[in-house]
């Protein structure tokens, strides 16, 4: 196999092999893995909703728990596998200074679509992704913030229909709702490919 990145699964150890040259090896984007659960041999984490969430920010592919993962653990620095249901996001550079701690295993459970698309856009901002892009793709934009869903607010963008904002790309320590408040103009660039807002906001201002 020669582009992993267009794979759905990965079952035998030669790409199992492939799979951890490619996690170790200088990347444009971040790289996310999904294993598959023993006990049933599927994914406990959707794929799609992962796909969905990181868009063309980042790479997914998934690897059968089993020999495949047995193989991936042999390439890869210790404590840096996946397997067992969980998933990892891999930074850009991970082959550079791959401490487990910069890409965090994500164990399933209702929160893991949001925690791994979240590292992925993290990754993705902190990798030089956005910088990157085409400059047709990234306008000045601004905008009122309209509500808040999970870990995003989301923005009505003057001329350019709805954005998110992520807290990965501002303070991930603290909540969106301690930045931003409904009705509060903010202004910054937008990805128009992902629809993401990377915004402007000064401090974080903690709730009285």
């Amino acid at each position: 196999m020669t582009d992993l990145s267009s794979a759905q699964w990965i079952e035998t150890r030669e790409d199992a092999v492939t799979l951890a040259q490619w996690i170790m090896s200088m990347r444009d984007r971040p790289l996310v893995v999904l294993s598959t659960d023993p006990a049933t041999d599927e994914l406990a984490v959707d794929v799609e909703d992962v796909r969905s969430g990181v868009g063309d920010l980042a790479d997914v592919v998934v690897i059968r728990t089993g020999r495949a993962t047995w193989a991936l653990d042999q390439h890869l620095p210790d404590r840096t596998q996946v397997y067992g249901g969980a998933g990892r996001s891999y930074p850009v550079d991970f082959g550079s200074d791959p401490d487990w701690s910069r890409a965090p295993l994500r164990f399933p459970g209702p929160r893991a679509v949001g925690l791994l698309v979240g590292d992925a856009i993290a990754q993705a901002s902190r990798g030089g992704v956005f910088q990157r892009r085409a400059a047709d793709d990234q306008i000045p934009a601004s905008g009122r913030v309209r509500g808040f869903v999970e870990s995003r607010a989301i923005v009505d963008v003057d001329g350019h229909r709805m954005a998110t904002i992520s807290d990965e790309l501002l303070y991930p320590l603290y909540p969106l709702e301690w930045m931003l408040s409904v009705g509060q103009q903010v202004t910054g660039v937008l990805d128009v490919a992902s629809r993401r807002l990377p915004a402007r906001i000064g401090r974080h201002r903690p709730p009285s």
